[in-house]
């Protein structure tokens, strides 16, 4: 399976974000090299950039004038992420970011994720026991199918398909991170 292997720094140090009233048609091309993505919950977007991006929000609601700013924001990475995420060993594996891929993998599969600005670097807990539960299911018997509702980055369906050769079926109802593990997948 392949998977990102580039060693660069942090994409992005800081995070603009634009909290935008109404959903966003996806024309994201006048956005350039800056946008990172659009999360969509209800009736609201959220679009990420990784430098200021005021003037092309301006444009964005000149062209789409149903549109309505409700705010804006400036955050560290990590702060999103809420912590530090990488790199984490779980089980058999080791999950570690494309911008720092130096770390201890001896007798450790390594996964290299890049999360963006989704959820599922393994920090959660839940994330840790669904890890194990998957070894222990994987070792105990011949697993045909996984199910992974909620992918987020897709980090339990690549662990998944490390542990055994299965079906394995990757759902999101956010846009953002079905395209996010998508990529980290393929």
């Amino acid at each position: 399976m392949p998977l990102i292997n580039m060693t660069e720094d942090i994409p992005y140090k800081n995070l603009y974000i634009y909290s935008i009233e109404g959903r966003v048609k996806p024309d994201f091309k006048i956005f350039g090299s800056d946008f990172i993505g659009n999360w969509e919950e209800d009736n609201y977007s959220f679009l990420f950039f990784k430098n200021p991006s005021y003037g092309k929000i301006e444009m964005l609601l000149d062209n789409q004038p149903y549109l309505i700013l409700i705010d804006k924001y400036e955050m560290s990475y990590d702060e999103w992420q809420g912590k530090s995420s990488f790199p984490l060993n779980i089980g058999r594996f080791n999950i570690i970011s494309p911008w720092n891929t130096s770390c201890d993998t001896e007798r450790k599969t390594k996964i290299i994720i890049d999360p963006g600005v989704v959820f599922g670097t393994g920090t959660h807990p839940t994330t840790h026991d669904c890890i194990e539960a998957l070894e222990l299911a994987f070792d105990g018997e011949q697993i045909k199918t996984v199910v992974d509702l909620g992918t987020g980055t897709g980090l339990l369906s690549i662990v998944a398909a490390y542990l055994g050769d299965c079906k394995i079926v990757a759902v999101d109802i956010n846009y953002l991170s079905a395209e996010t593990a998508k990529k980290i997948f393929y």
